[in-house]
C-alpha cells in the first residue's frame, strides 16, 4: 500500500493542479501513466504504475477513498461505453499537469462515454477530447455527491464533436467547477450540459462556448425532466449558434438559483428570449446579444 507518506515522496510534496490538489486519504494511492505503464504492474508505486485509469479503478475499494493519480502526458482512448466505468464508491481520480500536458482521454467511437455511476466520486484534471463525429454523449453522471473540477471538453476539429458533452441524469448533489466546454463555432454540440431530474445540482465558475443548437446548459434537452435546487453561478457562456441555440434553459417546472453568470449569444432577437429560468430565482445574470454592446440583466423585470 502507498501511504500519504510515500506519496508525497514520490511526488515531491502536494503538487498543484488544474483541478485543485491531490487529496490527503486513509485509501490507497494508484499511479497511472500510459508511457510507463502495465496492465501487469501494481500501480502503488510511481516507478510501477498501470496503463489505463480504468485498471486502476478495478483495483479499488469501495468507500475506502481511494486515490488514482494520472501522470503527467497520459493519453487513453476510449473507444466505447466500457473503456472507463467510474463504478467504485468514494474514489477520487486526479490528472496532473498543465494545459496540453494534462492527461487526455481520446473518444474515438460515436457510443464511446465515460459513465460515472458510483456515488462520492471526485474526478479533476482531465482533458475529453472528440476524435470522431458524432460522440453521442460525452461523460455521464448517475452517481450522486459527484464533483468533476477543473476538466475540459474540446473537439479536434468543427465536425469532430461531442453532441453532448456532460449528461447528469436521475442524481442529487452534482457539482461541476471550475471546467471549460469548449464545443466548435459550428453547428454540431447540442449541448454543453444536459440536466435530468438533476435535483441540487451546482454548476460554479464554469466556462461553456461554441455553437451549441439547443443550449449551453439544458435542463429540457432529449425530453428532460424538471430538476429541482439547481445553482448555476458565476460561469461564462458564450452561444454562437444563430438559429436555436441559448445560454441557459432551465425546465418549465425546475427550481433553483442562476447568480452573477455573464452570457453572450448570437441567436436571440432580444438579450430575454436567450435565457429561460424556468422557476428558478435569478440575481446579475447578464445577456448580451451582439458585439460592441454592454449586457442587460435578465431576466428584466426587477424586484419590487
Amino acid at each position: 500500500m502507498t501511504t500519504v507518506g510515500d506519496m508525497l515522496f514520490h511526488m515531491g510534496g502536494a503538487p498543484v493542479m488544474s483541478g485543485g490538489q491531490i487529496p490527503f486519504s486513509t485509501g490507497t494511492y494508484f499511479f497511472v501513466d500510459s508511457g510507463t505503464g502495465n496492465s501487469n504492474n501494481t500501480g502503488l508505486k510511481t516507478t510501477d504504475p498501470l496503463a489505463t485509469i480504468d485498471q486502476a479503478i478495478n483495483k479499488c475499494t469501495a468507500a475506502a477513498g481511494d486515490v488514482i493519480i494520472v501522470f503527467p502526458g497520459h493519453a487513453e482512448t476510449i473507444s466505447a461505453a466500457t473503456s472507463m466505468v467510474v463504478d467504485i464508491a468514494g474514489i477520487s481520480i486526479v490528472g496532473l499537469g498543465y494545459g496540453e500536458n494534462r492527461p487526455v482521454l481520446t473518444f474515438s467511437g460515436t457510443a464511446s462515454r465515460i459513465p460515472v455511476s458510483a456515488s462520492d466520486v471526485r474526478i479533476s484534471g482531465l482533458i475529453f477530447y472528440s476524435n470522431i463525429a458524432d460522440v453521442v454523449s460525452g461523460v455521464t453522471v448517475t452517481g450522486d455527491d459527484v464533483l468533476i473540477q477543473g476538466c475540459e471538453w474540446r473537439g479536434s476539429a468543427a465536425n469532430k464533436e461531442f453532441l453532448q458533452m456532460l449528461d447528469i441524469d436521475d442524481t442529487e448533489r452534482v457539482t461541476v467547477k471550475d471546467c471549460k466546454l469548449i464545443a466548435s463555432t459550428t453547428a454540431g454540440t447540442n449541448t454543453g450540459i444536459r440536466l435530468d431530474t438533476a435535483h441540487y445540482t451546482t454548476i460554479d465558475g464554469c466556462e461553456l462556448r461554441g455553437d451549441f443548437t439547443t443550449a449551453a446548459i439544458s435542463g429540457t434537452a432529449g425530453s428532460a425532466a424538471a430538476s429541482t435546487d439547481v445553482v448555476v453561478k458565476g460561469c461564462l457562456i458564450e452561444n454562437r449558434d444563430t438559429t436555436a441555440g441559448i445560454v441557459i434553459d432551465i425546465h418549465d417546472t425546475g427550481t433553483g438559483l442562476l447568480a452573477n453568470n455573464r452570457c453572450f449569444t448570437l441567436y436571440a432577437t432580444d438579450p430575454e428570449s436567450a435565457l429561460d429560468p424556468g422557476n428558478a430565482l435569478c440575481c446579475e445574470t447578464y445577456v448580451v446579444n451582439a458585439v460592441d454592446e454592454s449586457g442587460t440583466i435578465v431576466p428584466v423585470t426587477l424586484s419590487t
